[in-house]
């Protein structure tokens, strides 16, 4: 099958698989570290923390760290950080195993490596195109999408089993191995250093001025910024609650709440054979629209319903609208974003995305504090349906072939 045929790049196949490995055990870590903090205390605030902890960093590094991109040595800045993640994960593991984890050690060592990740994402979605041929890069970015959300099903169902026979440090312990995996598979490339220079010969400070200036000038891509972070801040609600909810409605049992997570996942993985048919019968604008009203649907559904089927069938529908809302924003994102700026363009697209999710992590946690779970779950839904009519009219498209020239 040509959609397979990037695996028959040995480096990229080393590279995916190690991709594969460390997104299922970040996937298992969660598990962990939001089942740790349950067992350290039943606010639905500091639960939802855990959330923010890994998500904050993002908002203030992911933008430096894009135009950072392009003047480092990739492969050394990256096992840089894997070391560095390895390490605070193998830390968490040993005081887990000690019973020294405190709610605050939790969240300390979870944001440090939450700093690693917002780090490494711009600097790694960039070295596709450095391993892989011009013809093969979609199905390169077709297989990376396809394995990060494999992982998002792989990892809660493993986190899950693990949960019920192993205690927590195994969690941990896995992860900090998977970083080991990476590091294996990054020693393998031979970086290409006359394919990675700037065309611009941009410093660290231009590259930040000029993508400022870029997106002044540049009305669509304010306007995905915009629906991304109208979607997110509220659609966080439903991730950073989940472990609660799950621990309240299902009497804190870990096998209940790595399904559910599953069942958002498989929603999410499903949702890749649909996109691109969807996207040819629909506008972007039109599909971004669909995909909130049908979140925000399931998280109403979800603040009444107790089944565990029923509660099932919204987390898949959740899952698949999810997907259905990201997929397409961040391809039109990538396709109005010139050569010169994708890296920075995106990691400003990254810093709205996971900001909102780590604002909306503490916003929604404190809500739940007074108002309880499926009232909070309601108060989000409603919101997010109110926002996806106030920014329909904020169109996402081409760039304006004005700004492309820039700087």
């Amino acid at each position: 099958m040509t959609s397979l045929a990037p695996f028959k790049n040995k480096l990229f196949l080393i590279i995916w698989t190690a991709t594969l490995i460390s997104n299922t055990g970040t996937w298992i870590h969660e598990i962990g570290a939001n089942w740790l903090m349950i067992s350290l205390t039943s606010s639905p605030f500091w639960i939802a923390m855990v959330q923010s902890a890994a998500s904050l960093p993002t908002l203030f590094l992911a933008i430096p760290a894009g135009a950072f991109a392009d003047i480092v040595d990739k492969k050394r800045y990256l096992i840089t950080l894997q070391i560095w993640m390895f390490l605070l994960t193998s830390i968490l593991s040993l005081l887990t195993a000690t019973g020294s984890t405190s709610i605050l050690s939790l969240l300390i060592l979870t944001f440090l490596i939450g700093i690693g990740t917002a780090l490494m994402v711009p600097v790694w979605s960039s070295i596709t195109p450095l391993i892989v041929t011009k013809a093969d890069l979609p199905q390169s970015i077709a297989l990376n999408s396809m394995g990060i959300n494999l992982a998002r099903v792989i990892g809660p169902i493993l986190g899950g089993v693990l949960l019920i026979y192993f205690n927590l440090e195994v969690l941990f312990a896995l992860n900090a191995i998977s970083f080991l995996c990476v590091i294996m598979a990054l020693s393998y490339w031979t970086p290409n250093r006359n394919g990675a220079t700037n065309q611009h010969s941009e410093n660290f400070v231009s590259a930040i001025k000029n993508s400022l200036k870029y997106i002044k000038r540049e009305s669509k891509l304010q306007h995905a910024l915009v629906r991304a972070l109208s979607f997110f801040i509220f659609a966080s609600a439903l991730w950073v609650l989940l472990p609660t909810f799950s621990s309240q409605l299902y009497t804190d049992d870990p096998k209940a709440y790595s399904l559910l997570m599953s069942f958002l996942g498989l929603g999410a993985v499903s949702a890749v054979f649909f996109t691109n048919k969807l996207r040819t019968i629909f506008k972007v604008d039109n599909l971004l629209c669909i995909a909130s009203i049908g979140y925000a649907t399931s998280m109403l559904l979800l603040s009444f319903l107790t089944s565990y089927i029923h509660v099932s069938v919204a987390m898949f529908t959740a899952g698949f609208c999810w997907l259905l809302f990201l997929s397409p924003l961040i391809l039109a994102t990538q396709e109005m974003l010139p050569n010169w700026i994708r890296a920075r363009g995106m990691s400003f697209f990254m810093a709205t995305y996971m900001g909102a999710m780590a604002i909306g992590g503490m916003l929604w946690g404190k809500i739940a504090s007074y108002a309880g779970i499926s009232n909070t779950l309601l108060i989000a839904s409603c919101f997010l349906l109110v926002a996806t009519v106030f920014v329909r009219n904020q169109l996402v498209g081409p760039a304006d072939q004005e700004a492309l020239n820039i700087p």
